[in-house]
């Protein structure tokens, strides 16, 4: 296997346990190294999963990548129930907003006013069915 496509599969398997075992932390330092070769394994992944924390990982994972292949589960992660992971629960509806709007420089308007995220999440599902 050459070793650029070694390096694929070892990211892969890394961001694969960093979102099993929900490290959040580390995945702050691990988004960087997303490209586009990576996400469809991940929107893969995010299907198999039951776990919102899981979910919301991938999510945070993929945030800095905006690509047609993502949207799906950004909207899908909408339905995220609001009561389960707090904070960053909201984060990551935040991000998937972001995507679905096809601007990351929102993220600072939802955050700062999360009184804005609501409205837009029933917006986005409602304008998605």
């Amino acid at each position: 296997m050459p070793e650029q496509e070694l390096d694929k599969a070892n990211d892969i398997e890394r961001f694969t346990r960093l979102v099993l075992t929900k490290s959040t932390e580390q995945i702050e330092y691990e988004r960087d190294r997303v490209c586009r070769e990576h996400i469809k394994h991940m929107v893969e992944l995010y299907w198999k999963l039951e776990d919102w924390s899981q979910k919301a990982a991938i999510v945070d994972l993929l945030q800095d990548t905006i690509d047609s292949l993502t949207r799906p589960i950004m909207l899908d992660f909408l339905n995220a129930p609001n009561d389960q992971l707090g904070n960053y629960l909201q984060t990551c509806k935040i991000i998937a907003l972001c995507h679905l709007e096809g601007n990351l420089n929102n993220f600072n308007r939802y955050y700062k006013d999360r009184e804005l995220i609501q409205p837009a999440v029933e917006e986005h599902l409602k304008n998605n069915l």
